[in-house]
């Protein structure tokens, strides 16, 4: 299936050159529109023959003979699948390209070689001015295929270090509206990267989808200069989906543009940046990150020299997605600016810093409703980070105060951290940082626009002022660094500002960063301390993604009315624009090859965007190009969870070991059970495991755990979204070597005071440590297979108040050691809806026989009204009249409430007791 992510508008006249001026939801940047030419078109067939002339209507064949093409060459891909590589052996030059595209995009298949060694299915190497453009890219060999590298003449080299001669570098080299997709293996080295972006400049990389690498990284840029990496769907890849400057290459790259990307996660962090210098990354979607089986965690790294991270959205991903710290000397993080992102709805905290940060400042970003299921710490830093500066940013998590977290214990407040006493021993580390709910239109289905009567329109600061008064086209600033201007990159531009007041704008083309100064593109006027910042309106600039206004930057929004949709259910995209005026086209971009056009539109996703999903919710990328009647383009981005019907109904997790096994001993991937390699984390699990899959005991694969040199032979893994109330029992089979400490360890998300985390079952070996275990789940350690099925609400005896699970672990508790052939096999694991495990009238009678003996019932009375109601309720199953039997049900669930309300029971009787009954009345009707 073909996804083309945005369509390009091509002028008609032949030999006319637009300019275009290109926003993100208010970023600009121009791009040229290539003159049409005469020079010779030839089209390929997988039916075709090389001795042809290459017509359409007698099309060569081979990807050899297409690699051949010369200056001035377009090579048109029929439909057809095509083995072999695509490997460039002549350039093309500015006026006369070489261009490589599908005839209908998506339809031409790029195979690669069936051989055992890695091999890139399109290679340039060492070339200039090519174009690829709308070609599939899926090995037939996923152990071995790869998708694409551009590198230089000499592909071991490289010029960042000068270790050995690289030859000449790729320059002027475009990629767009590519699907790459699936292959497997490591991937920790140059060869096994399946996209490597090396040794080149002036790279174009746009609208193009890369996704499904099971294994480490999924692309890699390094020793580059000047690369545009925009409007692309970035997910499913192991370790990291991208990763600038990786693997001791650290900042090699520079003058960077990470534009308009969707990076939603889904198996594992988003990308990785090792302090790269010169980077722009803006108006960029950061979600569902989450901590997969190969990933190593969820965060990105967030590494920068001299850079810039605005107007991103970074919401709804599973652990803390912003990771700023110090790598090491080749990888620090300083002189970087972030400012205008919302960051919103993260499981964990949104920011987390670390270690030795100098120089980076946050200014008029949102932090809101971060972690609300643990501690609602919206940033996290220790007490080592002191070069860092949060200036004018909005604080929000649900009124709370104590929203942040310094690693000692406590909970701090805006209050503590801006207080005398706090600036006299950590520095001016916050100021004028408020905590005030942001008003956004819909933070529920993640539209992060303001209301009119928000309190942060006209709240942000100026970004800087002026050092001194003058007139002229060059202006001393405080702080160049919040700026951009272009790059020196081919189409770029540099941003629009204000200088002195909203109405007085220009153009930066040029920063010098050493002498404090803006050079504009027109003269303007301005007082010294006058404020200096991006094109705003009003009063002041707004905070936030987004401007609001007349004469401000430009911003589009894309607002959502269901973040979450069931396959075929529709969901509604309206978009809105700030600061355009005249009649505007909307080219919308879905995500699933569909094209639409209009303000409003309504659609339907028929399946998922991956045939198996298992890692987490996951959904589609849209994009949105808006037209003004000057031919300027401006695009937003925006991304729409797409789930089966009847989830709920269904497993939440079932895991073998069917398909495991391409980072393990054995075995193979088809990318139709991904369930294991994206579950289980057993890429940088500590302390580390071995394993060995084996025949279970009902027909699967199972996995068998073995401790080696003391280790604790952990099984873990870190469900997104696991709501105890919704999928509240876990069954799996499981066989124990005799003797081995083996428990099940459940952790929900910490408070800033302590973590949360329980054992809810254990083998003999581990039960002396009775303090940790809740509930009376023993698990067997006879050497035979076995089955059980456990309540996780069970961790609510000792956290009465958990609703979402972080962590499961098989594993020794911490004061125990395995021994050398200690063990223990794992097959068929399940985290289930209440429907699916055999709830019953009677089995809730024994809950409130064994609640009350427990103490979590009040007395005697309230036990016996609970026991009352459920036997009317049995009377009435008993005889078929189940309308009737819900009724009285219902009037359970009331009973429950008003004793939960008057502490009549625990949150633990509540809670189980109103879920079993929720599950019953929805199979009764």
């Amino acid at each position: 299936m073909y996804f083309n992510l945005r369509k390009l508008l091509i002028p008609s006249l032949a030999l006319m050159v637009v300019v275009m001026l290109m926003t993100t939801d208010g970023m600009e940047s121009v791009s040229p529109v290539k003159a049409d030419t005469n020079d010779q078109v030839f089209y390929l067939s997988p039916d075709g023959n090389d001795n042809g002339p290459g017509t359409r209507e007698e099309p060569w064949r081979t990807l050899d003979k297409a690699s051949q093409a010369e200056t001035g060459d377009t090579v048109v891909f029929l439909p057809g699948t095509y083995e072999g590589i695509l490997q460039p052996e002549n350039s093309g030059t500015e006026d006369a390209p070489i261009i490589y595209k599908a005839e209908e995009p998506g339809t031409a298949r790029l195979a690669g070689l069936s051989t055992d060694d890695y091999h890139h299915a399109v290679t340039i190497l060492g070339k200039e001015y090519i174009e690829i453009n709308g070609l599939h890219i899926e090995p037939q060999n996923l152990e071995f295929g790869r998708w694409l590298t551009i590198n230089s003449t000499n592909s071991t080299g490289n010029n960042c270090t000068a270790d050995t001669d690289p030859g000449s570098d790729s320059q002027n080299i475009k990629v767009k509206n590519l699907v790459m997709e699936k292959a497997f293996g490591l991937g920790r080295g140059g060869a096994g990267i399946p996209v490597v972006i090396k040794n080149a400049s002036q790279i174009e990389f746009k609208d193009n989808i890369l996704r499904q690498f099971q294994g480490g990284d999924m692309m890699w840029f390094a020793c580059t200069d000047r690369v545009v990496l925009e409007g692309n769907s970035i997910s499913h890849a192991g370790h990291s989906p991208t990763a600038f400057s990786p693997l001791f290459q650290f900042k090699s790259n520079n003058y960077t543009v990470v534009r308009g990307n969707v990076f939603h996660g889904s198996w594992g962090r988003p990308f990785e940046a090792f302090g790269d210098p010169n980077m722009l990354f803006e108006n960029n979607i950061i979600t569902h990150a989450y901590h997969g089986g190969m990933s190593a965690g969820p965060e990105a790294k967030l590494m920068m020299e001299d850079s810039i991270f605005r107007f991103n959205k970074v919401y709804r991903n599973f652990g803390s997605p912003i990771n700023i710290h110090y790598y090491n000397e080749g990888a620090d993080s300083k002189g970087t600016r972030i400012y205008n992102n919302v960051f919103d709805d993260n499981y964990t905290d949104a920011v987390n810093i670390a270690g030795v940060v100098e120089d980076y400042t946050f200014k008029n970003n949102i932090f809101s409703n971060n972690d609300l299921e643990g501690g609602n710490r919206q940033i996290l830093f220790d007490g080592d980070a002191s070069h860092f500066q949060f200036h004018n940013n909005a604080f929000w998590a649900q009124g709370a105060e104590g929203i942040l977290d310094n690693g000692t214990g406590k909970a701090l407040s805006l209050e503590d951290v801006q207080s005398n006493g706090w600036k006299q021993e950590n520095g001016n580390q916050f100021s004028d940082n408020i905590n005030i709910g942001p008003g956004f239109v819909d933070a529920e289905n993640h539209n992060y626009g303001l209301t009119s009567d928000s309190p942060l329109i006209d709240a942000g600061d100026s970004l800087t002022v002026a050092a001194s008064s003058g007139s002229g086209d060059v202006v001393e600033v405080e702080d160049t660094k919040y700026f951009y201007d272009g790059y020196g990159i081919e189409g770029e531009v540099g941003d629009l500002i204000a200088v002195g007041s909203a109405s007085q704008q220009a153009r930066v083309i040029d920063i010098d960063h050493e002498n404090s100064t803006l050079t504009l593109d027109q003269s303007v006027s301005w007082e010294a301390g006058d404020p200096v910042s991006l094109a705003w309106s009003g009063a002041a600039p707004d905070m936030g993604v987004f401007e609001y206004g007349e004469n401000g930057r430009v911003s589009v929004e894309i607002d959502t009315d269901s973040f979450s949709v069931h396959e075929n259910e529709q969901v509604t995209f309206t978009a809105t624009v700030q600061g355009v005026d005249g009649p505007l086209a909307y080219d919308w971009s879905l995500g699933d090859g569909t094209k639409a056009e209009g303000s409003k539109v309504n659609h339907s996703y028929e399946g998922p965007f991956i045939s198996q999903d298992s890692a987490g919710p996951s959904g589609y990328p849209v994009f949105l190009e808006v037209t003004d009647d000057q031919g300027r383009t401006y695009h937003a981005t925006s991304y729409v969870e797409v789930t089966e019907p009847n989830k709920d109904e269904n497993p939440f997790i079932h895991i073998n070991f069917n398909q495991f096994g391409h980072a393990t001993r054995g075995g193979s991937s088809n990318f139709e059970n991904e369930d294991a390699n994206s579950w289980w984390l057993l890429y940088l699990s500590r302390p580390t495991t071995d394993l060995v899959i084996e025949e279970g005991e009902n027909g699967n694969k199972a996995g068998h755990f073995i401790a080696d040199n003391n280790e604790a032979a952990n099984a873990r893994m870190m469900p997104a979204d696991w709501y105890i109330d919704k999928y509240p029992f876990i069954n799996f089979h499981y066989r124990i070597e005799p003797g081995t400490p083996i428990a099940l360890y459940l952790q929900a998300f910490s408070t800033i005071e302590e973590e949360r985390s329980v054992y809810i079952a254990a083998a003999p070996a581990a039960e002396s440590d009775a303090e940790i275990i809740v509930g009376n789940n023993q698990l067997i350690d006879d050497g035979e297979w076995h089955e059980i099925t456990i309540d996780t609400r069970e961790i609510r005896e000792k956290y009465p108040d958990v609703n979402l699970i972080q962590e499961l672990r098989f594993g020794a508790p911490d004061r125990f050691e395995m021994n050398d052939g200690d063990g223990y096999w794992l097959e068929d694991l399940e985290i289930l809806p209440s429907n699916l495990v055999n709830s019953s009238v009677d089995h809730m009678k024994t809950l409130v026989d064994r609640y009350e003996e427990e103490g979590e019932v009040a007395d005697t009375g309230n036990a016996r009204l609970m026991r009352i109601h459920l036997t009317s309720v049995s009377h009435y199953e008993e005889r078929e009249s189940m309308d009737k039997a819900v009724k009285h049900m219902e009037s359970f669930k009331r009973l429950l409430e008003y004793q939960q309300e008057n502490e009549l029971i625990s949150w633990k009787v509540y809670n189980t007791l109103k879920t079993d009954a929720e599950s019953l009345i929805a199979k009764w009707q």
